[in-house]
């Protein structure tokens, strides 16, 4: 076993194999039941499973990590990569451009707004509330902001993934709960409430959708990173 576990490939052939696995199965679900096929997010279902395993053949994540760790050298070229959908929505951008900012703008407030609220009525120390008001960007923005505020780094990674994997999964249904067709709403809000993993949901409704939710995602990143500390000085 450890031949296999200390191997360049084992983390890097398991982690595709399982996601590849998650992938056919949510579609197979979907086909029988699309309300049910949204708790069978790949994303989601591929991490539980890769975890599962690992616990069972008694596997330690430095282990996994040998080879698992070079599924991190994609994230830079999938991130340009989002560029595409980007550009070939540009003119549409352009056009509704004050509208999509607004969006983007009261996403992004609403965020911090509600873990505040949320945080306040349960008592949470400040702490607590620095690691988890920046849930709602990515994972190495959301680390820089809770390390400058105070928080606790492990914690917020935590919340980040959550919040994507609550996101992604939850986002279909409120559409369908609220009517909510326009393709620019349903992007922006992907990309604002659940960051990366939003998006890559976002990309299997639409190319709009995916520029849309790609666009959002950034934005909101640069608004979050200026907006907490401000946010902050004034609820401590």
């Amino acid at each position: 076993m450890k031949i296999i576990t200390n191997s360049e490939y084992f983390g890097f052939c398991l982690s595709i194999f399982i996601f590849f696995l998650s992938v056919k199965m949510g579609e197979r679900v979907k086909k029988k039941n699309k309300a049910l096929a949204m708790l069978f997010n790949p994303l989601l279902l591929s991490t539980f499973s890769i975890i599962f395993i690992l616990k069972i053949a008694g596997i330690t994540y430095d282990e996994f990590y040998i080879s698992g760790k070079y599924l991190y050298y994609f994230l830079t070229p999938t991130t340009v990569c989002l560029a595409v959908p980007l550009y070939k929505n540009l003119e549409k951008i352009k056009k509704d451009f004050l509208a999509v900012l607004s969006g983007i703008v009261a996403g992004c407030l609403t965020n911090m707004v509600s873990v505040i609220v949320i945080t306040k009525l349960c008592g949470l120390d400040q702490v607590l509330l620095a690691s988890i008001i920046p849930k709602s960007v990515t994972a190495p923005i959301a680390m820089g902001i809770s390390n400058e505020i105070g928080g606790i780094e492990a914690l917020t990674v935590l919340v980040v993934i959550l919040t994507g994997f609550c996101g992604a999964i939850l986002a279909p249904l409120l559409f369908k709960m609220f009517h909510i067709k326009s393709k620019v709403a349903q992007g922006i809000a992907f990309g604002t409430s659940a960051h990366g993993s939003g998006t890559g949901v976002a990309s299997t409704f639409g190319e709009e959708q995916a520029a849309m939710s790609g666009l959002a995602m950034s934005i909101n990143g640069i608004l979050t990173v200026i907006i907490i500390p401000i946010v902050m000085r004034l609820v401590v």
